[in-house]
């Protein structure tokens, strides 16, 4: 089934250089940083569909590494999002492998992962994306010495969507996902995860493409979405969490936004290798303005739940 209300509503969504002054800025202006020039990647081929990668100088063949696996959003590329997040930077600092691929092309720029019932069924036959991105993670394992117990996934908006559908279909081989302006399945019986998974959700309440509360995606003009919390929510049932969720100091993840506008939910009592945790971009939009320190932020936690 094709999601025509995507197509009509194209020049609402992040990513596309075409949209108007008034629309969400491009994932560049996600950090402010700049990538050297040497800061190449290697391009890759799985299933006739090329996909990016970035080996840090200081990678050891003799070492198990993490990998992060990073997802862009709707009519995005990989390489825009990883840079924009700064992840380009960080795996040379931090010293992790990091992939970046390319969702199936649209037709217009960019391309979609076939995450859930919200986002996104775009092109016929609807692609197989969790057999796709498990076989960039095989890919990335059988040429680099990948720690299986490290295998990260981190995405935005239609790739905060499809980080979940991995966490829910291949939680064998998934540590930790964070989804920044993601959501889960509406038919929250479609995720059933065979062992647990650390689930973070970033989400600005302020969001009108996927909105915070729950509601019509992009600004009333797309289908219906859970709120954040019930998105958390299943992460939280899945995992085994206490009902009742634990505020921690409010953290500085927007530089747009004055102060610690970020509040942090997290539900204690998870079973082993499994987290939920909510944070809650208050005054935040789609897409966040986030700080330097936000993308080591963010792998920290990532890096803090690997598997046991």
């Amino acid at each position: 089934m094709r999601a025509h209300w995507l197509l009509a509503s194209l020049m609402l969504l992040p990513g596309c250089k075409n949209s108007p002054p008034a629309a969400e800025p491009d994932l560049a202006m996600l950090v402010d940083m700049t990538l050297p020039p040497d800061l190449a990647w290697d391009h890759q081929i799985v299933a006739l569909r090329p996909y990016s990668s970035k080996v840090p100088k200081s990678y050891d063949p003799a070492k198990a590494t993490p990998l992060v696996l990073a997802l862009h959003g709707l009519g995005d590329t990989g390489e825009n999002l990883a840079a924009g997040l700064g992840f380009m930077l960080l795996a040379e600092s931090r010293g992790f492998l990091l992939a970046y691929p390319d969702g199936t092309p649209t037709g217009f720029q960019g391309g979609y992962w076939n995450a859930n019932d919200v986002c996104c069924q775009l092109s016929s036959p609807t692609p197989d994306d969790v057999a796709y991105l498990g076989a960039v993670i095989s890919d990335m394992s059988e040429k680099y010495n990948v720690d299986p117990k490290q295998v990260f996934v981190i995405g935005l908006s239609n790739g905060g969507m499809m980080a979940h559908r991995l966490a829910c279909d291949l939680s064998s081989r998934i540590a930790a996902v964070v989804s920044l302006s993601g959501a889960q399945y509406n038919d929250q019986a479609k995720c059933q995860p065979t062992q647990p998974v650390a689930v973070l959700e970033v989400h600005g309440d302020a969001d009108p493409n996927v909105p915070y509360k729950g509601g019509k995606t992009l600004g009333g003009n797309g289908p219906l979405v859970g709120s954040a919390h019930a998105t958390i929510q299943v992460w939280v049932d899945r995992n085994g969490c206490g009902a009742a969720a634990e505020k921690d100091p409010a953290i500085n993840l927007d530089g747009m936004l004055a102060g610690s506008e970020t509040t942090v939910e997290r539900w204690p009592g998870c079973k082993p290798g499994g987290a939920a945790e909510l944070w809650t971009v208050v005054g935040g939009a789609h897409i966040p303005r986030l700080t330097p320190s936000a993308p080591g932020l963010l792998y920290d936690w990532l890096k803090a739940h690997a598997r046991p």
